[in-house]
């Protein structure tokens, strides 16, 4: 990452699967910071990105990593992402 004040990404960590109701528990935003990554499980973190100005590029790589005792997905994530 590079060193920017815009573009953050707001994080919540949730108690259990997005699913199922939740309590939520405080938000952290995690700023871009040169030599750094950001690596967080998205379906147990509640997360957004803050605006950009359109001066800087933002770039996110979402990965799907299942296992065969957690095949969970959102109703509808495959359509959404692969197109149905």
């Amino acid at each position: 990452l590079s060193d920017i004040e815009e573009g953050g990404t707001e994080c919540c960590l949730l108690k259990s699967r997005p699913d199922q109701q939740d309590s939520e528990r405080p938000r952290k935003i995690f700023k871009p910071q040169a030599g750094a990554v950001l690596l967080m499980q998205g379906r147990w973190v509640e997360h957004r990105s803050e605006p950009m100005s359109g001066k800087e590029v933002k770039v996110a790589s979402p990965w799907n990593y299942y296992t065969d005792q957690d095949l969970w997905r959102p109703k509808q994530f495959d359509e959404t992402i692969y197109g149905g």
